[in-house]
């Protein structure tokens, strides 16, 4: 799955909240914080420039799949981190 993929990453640090049903619901990456619940804002997951159909925590990854993060602000597209 794409989050026991992240976690091999040197320096990356992603937080965010946990539930049972969808697991991890990222906040913050490398310090940068989207918290809907706060702001409106939130890290959208793309697999090839595309919307992911799941979570980090059940998004299964492909060889030669492209997967980016998009902060996106309330009402509006972000760029990619």
């Amino acid at each position: 799955y794409l989050l026991d993929a992240l976690k091999t990453i040197p320096n990356l640090t992603i937080e965010g909240t946990t539930t049972e049903e969808l697991g991890l619901m990222v906040t913050s990456i490398n310090g940068r914080q989207a918290d809907y619940k706060t702001d409106g804002a939130y890290w959208a997951i793309l697999c090839d420039g595309e919307p992911c159909s799941y979570g980090v925590s059940q998004q299964a990854i492909k060889d030669g799949e492209r997967y980016t993060f998009q902060y996106t602000p309330a009402g509006g597209k972000g760029g990619t981190s």
